[in-house]
């Protein structure tokens, strides 16, 4: 659960890296159209959508912690209160109850540390996966079938009074000459 959640979030927090983005980089467009107003509110949508599943993320760690000192809590409870009564019957020895609650404790303490970590490991994976998912991404733009591989080249561009224009009486450019070297 940790893990949907953490990739649910990783996915929010690209949301608004992706918006914040987006508006910025086009802000003249923006501002031409009068769409400030617009581009505030759907940020605004986008960061709010972050927040509810940063919080749903960390809802489920803190219950999970929970869970996790509630369980050993209560095994380590259980074991006290048995153990207890074994020692007041006589059947073992209090310094026996106490050696043996001290080894259960050093037995819950790496238990606990293994849950926690899981958490880290599920944050990790989740970012992973967006990684992976970006690079199994397909293409746009394929070639057509049977298209030639272009083997290495090593040579050099030249254009020679190199001419354009859309209209044939207002050139563009007129006898351009250019020269790439390799590099």
């Amino acid at each position: 659960r940790i893990r949907r959640e953490s990739s649910a979030f990783h996915s929010a927090e690209g949301s608004v890296s992706a918006s914040a983005e987006g508006s910025l980089a086009s802000v003249r467009l923006v501002q031409a159209f009068a769409r400030e107003e617009y581009e505030a509110e759907k940020f605004a949508r986008i960061c709010q959508q972050s927040f509810w599943s940063n919080l749903q993320l960390t809802t489920t760690q803190l219950w999970s912690g929970v869970v996790v000192s509630g369980v050993t809590a209560a095994g380590l409870s259980l074991v006290t209160y048995i153990g207890a009564s074994h020692a007041l019957s006589g059947l073992i020895s209090a310094g026996e109850l106490l050696v043996f609650l001290a080894y259960l404790q050093m037995l819950y303490t790496p238990l606990q540390t293994r849950s926690y970590s899981s958490w880290s490991v599920g944050w990790a994976l989740a970012g992973a996966q967006r990684v992976f998912d970006i690079l199994d991404t397909p293409e746009d733009i394929r070639d057509l079938p049977g298209a030639r591989v272009l083997k290495p080249v090593r040579g050099e561009i030249e254009f020679r009074a190199a001419s354009f224009g859309y209209d044939p009486d207002r050139p563009v450019l007129a006898r351009l000459n250019l020269k790439v070297s390799p590099g």
